[in-house]
């Protein structure tokens, strides 16, 4: 009995002890908590954890190792921790061939070229890449375009990526990356932009069939100088494109531009022959704008902006037509932070712009171009900057050709100029630039327009007239194009598709007299609509003209529809129902009610 006792009291006192403990560490965890809180409001920095105080080189070498297992082939690593994004220059820029931007070169030489162009001197004999970095030094020029991954498909830096090795596509010769060049530039501040063709890769497609453009009969589909190219709807070369493109990042260049992102051209004669695996039922234009959302997105971590060069006709048509190569002009724009058309005079055809020879009118066919390209920035909510390709040399294939002579090729970045577009890039594949280009600061301001026009020449009154004009013909993109964006839908289809739906008229329209308000211009205009829901007889109706990007836009009044009163029939037809009605109230008074 006495050994019962004694095990119950020690077990006794075992459970106060225990009790007494955890009390004491409930205690000290509170008052730990409490002294943290009080220690933070104080501003003092709590303790870190043990997961806090692990080395950061042992978690950046575990998420390079997710990452690796993640991209597989396509692994390239991210830039180290401290570099700094890159922010997208105004550039005045030129294209270098690979073979030029191997050149060795003489910082003396460059030197000697820029102190020769400053004090008007005889400039030294130097060779191409010498001419120009000393031009930039001397000039407004400040970037340089160069190939990453080149027309044919090769890759100009000495890769490491996995899937570049296995195919074998880097370039024979080359293995500095271009870092004498890209450390030069750094440190003179020239902006150095990697040209990454895109979907133009017969290396690629021929060495890899499965992911090129296929005949429907079997095989690969070639283009008319007897090209292959890799299908743009195929997710693989997405990914091989992209990390060719982080390579260029890590390797030093400010910016990635993406070319020959499009189709092939005559789709007429190739769409009925071919098939592009993974297209899923998209349209190309649709194909080429997710493309473009997925570099950015994978190139964000990297730190660069990125930019698309374009046809030059897509400044003037809509929705990929006629050309059927996918590029849309809204669709691209929206996805890049600079869009590139390029708008060479002698590529463009007979009367073009109302021009028999375009090749003859550089000012004015970049002038209408670049025009164009204003209207459709303005209509969407964040559009890429402006940067077109001007033509940098002579075209004598050309019926009607001119000399490019320096003060022709500057005629095409004045007529930019003087619509407040103040990039560009010349594109010369000799390498020739001639340092007198980039003296036109005199001529500026061969158009003046008028102090109430607009970017597009348009007065307040040709403005709100053009866009009734277009209701009344029904011109849908006119509509979008000429209406607020915060008036309508952001996009084009589904502004389209309400249009249809609404069924609108304008049977009939006089616009009155305006007048200058804070925001632009109030004009009184009478309009007549019809629809399934009625009629709108707007008379007098306030329609605002208010620039928006530069362009006029219209805020039109809000229209209520309603059903028209019948007309009231002629004297005697009125008076021939009345009577028909009283004989049929005496015809019904005996009846117990009228129902």
């Amino acid at each position: 009995m006495k050994n019962k006792i004694i095990k119950v009291g020690l077990l006794c006192l075992l459970i106060l002890l225990l009790v007494s403990c955890k009390e004491e560490e409930t205690k000290t965890e509170g008052q730990a908590q409490t002294e943290a809180v009080q220690n933070t409001e104080a501003g003092e920095v709590p303790a870190a954890t043990e997961a806090q105080t692990e080395d950061p080189a042992v978690v950046r070498e575990r998420m390079e190792a997710e990452r690796k297992e993640q991209y597989g082939e396509f692994y390239v690593p991210l830039p180290a921790e401290d570099a700094v994004p890159v922010e997208m220059q105004k550039t005045r820029g030129v294209f270098l061939t690979t073979t030029v931007a191997a050149y060795d070169f003489s910082e003396e030489n460059i030197n000697a070229v820029a102190d020769a162009l400053n004090n008007n001197t005889a400039v030294p004999e130097v060779n191409q890449l010498e001419m120009i970095l000393g031009t930039a030094k001397a000039t407004e020029l400040n970037t340089i375009v160069m190939d990453v991954k080149t027309d044919d498909g090769f890759v100009t830096l000495n890769s490491e990526i996995e899937a570049v090795q296995r195919v074998d596509s880097t370039m024979p010769g080359r293995s500095d990356n271009y870092k004498p060049l890209l450390d030069y530039c750094e440190a003179n501040e020239i902006y150095v932009i990697a040209r990454v063709v895109t979907f133009k890769d017969p290396y690629f497609a021929e060495n890899n069939p499965d992911h090129s453009i296929q005949l429907t009969e079997g095989g690969v589909y070639r283009d008319g100088a007897g090209f292959a190219w890799v299908n743009p709807f195929d997710t693989y070369v997405w990914n091989y494109v992209v990390a060719i493109s982080k390579e260029a990042v890590l390797a030093g260049f400010d910016e990635i531009q993406f070319d020959y992102v499009r189709f092939p051209d005559g789709a007429s004669t190739y769409n009925p022959i071919t098939t592009f695996p993974g297209r899923e039922d998209r349209d190309k234009d649709e194909g080429i704008e997710q493309f473009l959302a997925f570099a950015k997105e994978e190139l964000a971590p990297y730190g660069v902006p990125i930019s698309a060069d374009v046809f030059g006709i897509i400044t003037h048509t809509w929705d990929d037509s006629p050309e059927d190569i996918g590029q849309t002009w809204r669709k691209i724009s929206a996805q890049v932070d600079a869009i590139s058309p390029m708008i060479y005079p002698s590529h463009d055809s007979y009367m073009w712009y109302g021009y028999e020879y375009p090749d003859q009118h550089p000012y004015g066919v970049l002038y209408q171009s670049m025009q164009e390209a204003i209207e459709r920035n303005a209509a969407i909510e964040n559009p890429a900057v402006i940067r077109p390709w001007i033509q940098g040399f002579t075209a004598p294939w050309v019926d009607g050709y001119i000399d490019y002579t320096p003060e022709t090729i500057a005629d095409q970045i004045i007529a930019c100029r003087d619509l407040g577009i103040d990039e560009y890039l010349i594109w010369a594949t000799g390498n020739e630039y001639d340092p007198a280009i980039f003296s036109y600061e005199d001529r500026l301001g061969q158009t003046v327009r008028e102090e109430n026009q607009d970017l597009l020449d348009q007065t307040p009154e040709a403005a709100i007239e053009r866009f009734l004009d277009a209701q009344y013909n029904d011109y849908i993109i006119t509509q979008f194009l000429m209406t607020k964006r915060s008036e309508r839908a952001a996009q084009y289809d589904e502004f389209e598709q309400g249009v249809l739906d609404r069924a609108w008229v304008l049977e009939d329209y006089t616009v009155g007299t305006g007048a200058e308000t804070s925001e632009g211009y109030a004009f009184s205009v009478d309009a007549y609509y019809t629809s399934p829901e009625g009629v709108a007889d707007v008379v007098g109706g306030t329609y605002l003209v208010e620039l928006e990007d530069g362009v006029y836009k219209v805020r039109m009044p809000e229209l209520t529809f309603t059903q028209p009163v019948e007309e009231t029939e002629v004297e005697g037809e009125e008076t021939e129902a009345v009577e028909e009605v009283d004989e049929t109230v005496e015809e019904t008074e005996d009846t117990e009610s009228i129902e």
